[in-house]
């Protein structure tokens, strides 16, 4: 029906809609997925010499059909300038022109106004020269003074409604209606206006199932239906069944206990389709917003992850129960892991402190730091709202039950134990929502968006580690000790502990630590192995239009790959087993100064992060690009 409204072969529809999370959004999302349509806001759009554009990774893509989900008044603030809200300017003047088609037209909400079906009869009759098949319910308009009275005689038998549901409405006349008969019919005597009476229809009786036996039960039964020059009546539809008592309050979802309905098979007639599945085109691009959307939602998921892991890792080493000593040595990864979720006071302490618990449930559970696991994971499932048409049912489900977890515990008394368990529970169930998602949701531009935001949080996460540590660790280390506690530690703490010792079966050294961090292509923590799979993310997309939106971006991350080839911490010289095998004895390790090391791992890391502005630059920030409009078989 949609695809009619368009004279091209393969024409761009999208679903227009707020985007304000609730039970609207939550069907806008539920049609959008079914109907393989992509959903935009105003902010998405935009219009060019009279076409509508949205605005894509790949540049301005051309919109043909727009089916309407929001106000009419909030369609263009030109054509209504003073609606007080956001649309999209120019939107009306190229409908006028007939550059694109608006299903739900400007102005088709007239209809929803209830003051007109006292009339609709007549109006059916004048318009389309036929006798409505159903009559309309009896309305009384209560701005009429003889209707009013009848209305005051007969309230037992009416019900009173507003004339649109509309928050609008409810602004003009200052309040809504509370639970009580009294505060609604105090509404009306003062804004009559705006109100009208309805009788209530004898409802159809219907069979209901209830405990194994049919028996009778008054309802009222709505249908659905596709028109077109041969309506289809699908199958089911939905019954609201008769309460016994009236409402003070017009009808609403939440109070008429609505139910499904079922049509047995042995009715249900079988007939040929009335209208063949219709051939679909290539895909169109996603948009900025739902690029960077799954974007942040992968960063925001790798960094709970990544705090949690890593909090899981220094709660082991059980700091309440360790000397003075101790403590100082394992002071510097505390600062570092500080450090990569913001705690700049953290870090400018000289002294650890007695007691590392009040830090850790604040990187834990508290809601108002932006930087703990619950912020993190609040912020992800903000994001991924925005774009639930594109994530899968299962996805949520699981991202629901890591959020409910997290505000249960939040409630708890804590202590060093339960943070622990909370830790290890979170690590298991962000692996789980990744095993989800990499197995329910297609593996198309947003699968691939979603991996950049992970591998570059990834990146960066282990950069601004090192970043801290390494100067602090390189301070007090020396080559010739049997063991470097703080070392392996830094290892368990990236998550690359086992690796380390399968790659250079030895105990821990500064350059190796380096070597497999920055430069390992098969180790996942690992710089390189980040930047990898970032590159190969984005040279997934199939780029089009008249940028050349991967090739300077590639560019830029086999450069930093070669800068971490020749990252001077990570050079170590031959193993020694070469050197004795020669007959030579192997030299010394080179000696680096602390501050050297801080600023090496500055600029990488700094380099790094000057990725996240390339990124914006080319996908998420809009340019004034044409890309090229897909065919229907792929054909020019």
């Amino acid at each position: 029906m949609l695809r009619a409204q368009s004279a091209r072969a393969n024409p761009h529809i999208l679903l227009l809609t707020s985007g304000q999370p609730g039970q609207a959004y939550f069907e806008e999302a539920f049609i959008a997925r079914h109907m393989g349509i992509s959903i935009a806001q105003s902010s998405d759009l935009l219009v060019r010499e009279s076409r509508v554009f949205l605005k894509t990774i790949r540049g301005l893509e051309p919109v043909d059909v727009i089916y309407r989900r929001v106000e009419s008044s909030a369609l263009d603030p030109i054509a209504v300038p003073n609606a007080n809200v956001f649309g999209l300017p120019g939107l009306i003047n190229a409908w006028r022109q007939g550059n694109v088609a608006i299903v739900n037209a400007p102005g088709a909400g007239v209809t929803d106004n209830r003051a007109l079906l006292r009339y609709s009869d007549r109006i059916i009759g004048h318009y389309r020269n036929e006798s409505p098949i159903l009559r309309a319910v009896e309305t009384f308009h209560l701005s009429d003074v003889d209707q009013r009275e009848y209305v005051s005689e007969h309230r037992e038998d009416l019900v009173l409604k507003p004339m649109q549901d509309h928050d609008m409405l409810w602004q003009i006349c200052g309040e809504r209606p509370q639970n009580s008969a009294a505060s609604l019919a105090r509404i009306v005597r003062k804004h009559a206006d705006y109100f009208v009476a309805q009788s209530i229809p004898e409802p159809a009786k219907l069979p209901r199932f209830k405990e194994g036996e049919f028996s009778a039960r008054g309802g009222y039964l709505r249908v659905y239906y596709i028109l077109g020059k041969e309506p289809i009546v699908l199958p089911g539809g939905m019954v609201r069944q008769k309460v016994s008592g009236h409402r003070t309050r017009r009808l609403t979802i939440a109070t008429d206990g609505l139910k499904d309905v079922w049509v047995p098979d042995s009715v249900v007639q079988d007939s040929a389709p009335k209208r063949p599945p219709a051939q679909m085109g290539e895909r169109f691009s996603i948009s900025s917003r739902v690029a960077e959307s799954l974007y942040w939602a992968g960063r925001y998921l790798e960094r709970a992850e990544n705090t949690a892991r890593q909090f899981h890792t220094l709660e082991r080493l059980r700091w309440d129960q360790m000397a003075h000593a101790e403590q100082r040595t394992y002071w510097p990864l505390l600062q570092a892991v500080a450090a990569a979720t913001g705690q700049s006071d953290v870090t400018k302490r000289k002294r650890p402190p007695r007691d590392t618990l009040p830090l850790s449930k604040s990187l834990l559970l508290d809601a108002n730091e932006g930087a703990s696991v619950r912020a993190c994971i609040s912020y992800a499932r903000n994001s991924l709202e925005r774009v639930r048409e594109v994530i899968s049912p299962e996805c949520r489900e699981v991202l629901e039950d890591i959020t409910l977890y997290l505000n249960a515990e939040a409630k708890r008394p804590v202590s060093r134990a339960r943070l622990a368990e909370l830790c290890a529970h979170m690590v298991s169930e962000l692996a789980r929502f990744n095993g989800t998602a990499e197995r329910t949701m297609p593996h198309d531009d947003t699968w691939q968006f979603y991996r950049v935001g992970i591998f570059f949080e990834r990146a960066v996460g282990a950069l601004a580690v090192l970043k801290v540590a390494m100067p602090r660790v390189v301070e007090a280390y020396h080559e010739v000790d049997e063991e470097s506690a703080d070392l392996t530690a830094l290892l368990r703490l990236l998550g690359c502990l086992d690796a380390y010792r399968r790659e250079f079966r030895s105990r821990a050294y500064v350059d190796r630590i380096c070597s497999l961090m920055l430069q390992a292509k098969h180790v996942p923590s690992s710089v390189n192995f980040c930047l990898r799979n970032l590159d190969y993310a984005i040279g997934t997309l199939s780029y089009s239009g008249a940028r050349a939106l991967g090739s300077d971006l590639s560019d830029q991350i086999h450069g930093l790959l070669q800068v971490l080839a020749d990252f001077p911490l990570a050079q170590s010289p031959m193993d020694e087993v070469g050197w004795l095998d020669a007959g030579e004895l192997p030299p010394k390790s080179a000696q680096h100064s602390a501050e050297f090391v801080g600023e090496a791992f500055a600029g990488l890391a700094e380099q790094v992060e000057a990725l996240h502005e390339r990124l914006e630059d080319i996908f998420f920030s809009h340019q004034d690009v044409f890309a090229r409009e897909p065919t229907l078989f792929g054909l020019e």
